[in-house]
């Protein structure tokens, strides 16, 4: 709804609107097909053929450049409005085995030191959020403590 007020703030649907929230849409769009094509395009899978397909297609160029800036440099670069963010991006190269050539030189801004105390503080913050957090099947046992027929 906030796209379409920001775009069409009124009743009178100017073209350089319309051409404004287009631009916008296929934008998303193009940035989530890429993070889709990401999964299919890197996977190792070769029990199917459509594994091969995607392994070997054609890749947009968007992808490719992201892809290329991600294994020669170990950065991502990130634009406000996108749906995936940084962090989803890495989640998915380091899961598929994109290893980086060099490491984003912005890391050493902050001391070694001071990175792992980020991180150790990190690591018990969530920790602490996991202990205090319900079972995932405690979604299927209703206030009397009864199953759901879904979930016996």
């Amino acid at each position: 709804m906030h796209h379409l007020l920001e775009h069409f703030p009124d009743r009178h649907f100017d073209q350089a609107n319309i051409d404004s929230c287009n631009a916008e849409l296929s934008y998303e769009a193009e940035r989530v097909r890429d993070f889709i094509v990401l999964h299919y395009h890197l996977t190792q899978r070769d029990d199917a053929p459509l594994w091969n397909y995607c392994r070997s297609m054609s890749i947009p160029d968007s992808l490719r450049e992201r892809i290329e800036l991600y294994r020669q440099t170990g950065r991502i670069r990130w634009r406000a409005g996108e749906l995936f963010t940084d962090l989803s991006w890495f989640y998915i190269f380091e899961g598929l085995g994109v290893r980086p050539v060099a490491y984003d030189p912005l890391v050493d801004v902050v001391e070694e030191a001071r990175f792992r105390e980020i991180l150790a503080s990190m690591a018990r913050g969530t920790a602490e959020v996991a202990r205090a957090s319900p079972f995932h099947d405690s979604y299927f046992v209703d206030r009397a403590g009864n199953h759901s027929a879904a979930h016996p």
